[in-house]
């Protein structure tokens, strides 16, 4: 017989990494699959997290309308990324993400990509039982999508998501199972200012579904609406800056309703070295949180290696979260 005990572990897994530190705040249910918020590679990170109006990199896991007005000469991508996550809090929470594209021609595109998030090893204890036992909560997502540019300066984006929540063996709980999808658009138009310089415009609908269940009670992802826009400005070709701005709403859980704003800038010298900073600000009554970041990058023909660091007021458990990417274009 589990104790009772485990019921309070079992709801905090739940709440996957939306952890409320202050006990002045009131801990509200945030629902499932929260990794599926997460920044999906260093480069994003850096920058706040901004990324709805992003048109280069590999933008797999955000607006993938965006990879229709990419650099032409860039049919494919592949991209890996390992964020080591809630380190203000307890060491072991892991976010690894794998996430390729292809381009069909210049209107079609195809994607896909992994994403998997583990916690820290957990105990359970059996009544009457002489030792204890571990389990090891993990999750995992797949998805598969179409791009498709339906005007010159408009692309459209399909995704489908199957997830996948295993919390252990806690009180007879099974694996849990939910599909979902997301839509995305993004317009991207040049700037008379100087040649090369663009801007653009993204909107999103992400993580709309089926719920998880979890032994009687079924939680809902975080769907949410976003969004975004961006500026790229090569002032010439040693110096060239980018700028993206998003909106964020959070439809579900009720509880969790949200409006949350990312922002970042990225600095390109030399076409080879990259330096960014970015900002994002969150309803801690929410459940969620502001945070800085800062990263650097290096790039050398198609190959790419970023990093990203990620600061926090000093009790909260994702201060000092990391991510390292690396990728290749070709």
């Amino acid at each position: 017989m589990i104790k009772k005990a485990l019921t309070s572990l079992f709801i905090f897994l739940l709440a996957a990494a939306k952890i409320t530190a202050q006990t002045d705040i009131e801990a509200i249910n945030t629902g499932a699959a929260n990794f599926l918020t997460l920044p999906a590679n260093a480069r994003i990170l850096g920058m706040g997290g901004a990324n709805v109006a992003m048109t280069d990199g590999n933008p797999v896991f955000y607006n993938e309308a965006g990879l229709l007005f990419g650099q032409a000469a860039d049919k494919s991508g592949v991209d890996y990324n390992y964020t080591s996550w809630m380190r203000g809090f307890e060491s072991g929470y892991n976010f690894h993400s794998l996430g390729g594209y292809h381009k069909i021609d210049a209107l079609n595109a195809v994607y896909g990509g992994l994403r998997r998030y583990s916690y820290p090893k957990q105990t359970v204890t059996n009544e009457g039982a002489s030792n204890d036992e571990y389990i090891y909560p993990s999750e995992w997502a797949i998805d598969l999508g179409y791009s498709r540019k339906i005007l010159e300066n408009l692309a459209l984006s399909a995704t489908i998501r199957l997830i996948r929540s295993n919390m252990g063996q806690v009180g007879g709980a099974k694996s849990a199972t939910a599909a979902a999808f997301d839509l995305g658009a993004l317009y991207s138009a040049q700037l008379p200012l100087f040649q090369g310089a663009k801007w653009a415009a993204g909107l999103q609908l992400c993580h709309f579904g089926t719920k998880l269940k979890y032994l009687t009670k079924k939680e809902e992802l975080p769907a949410a609406g976003k969004i975004g826009a961006s500026v790229y400005l090569p002032f010439n070709p040693d110096h060239q800056i980018t700028i993206a701005t998003d909106l964020s709403y959070r439809f579900a859980p009720s509880e969790a309703q949200s409006l949350s704003l990312n922002s970042g800038l990225e600095y390109k010298l030399m076409n080879v070295l990259l330096f960014r900073c970015g900002y994002r600000y969150g309803d801690r009554n929410k459940g969620e949180w502001s945070y800085a970041t800062a990263g650097v990058g290096i790039a050398y023909r198609k190959l790419h290696l970023d990093w990203a660091w990620l600061f926090a007021e000093g009790e909260s458990p994702i201060n000092n979260s990391f991510s390292l990417s690396g990728g290749i274009q070709f």
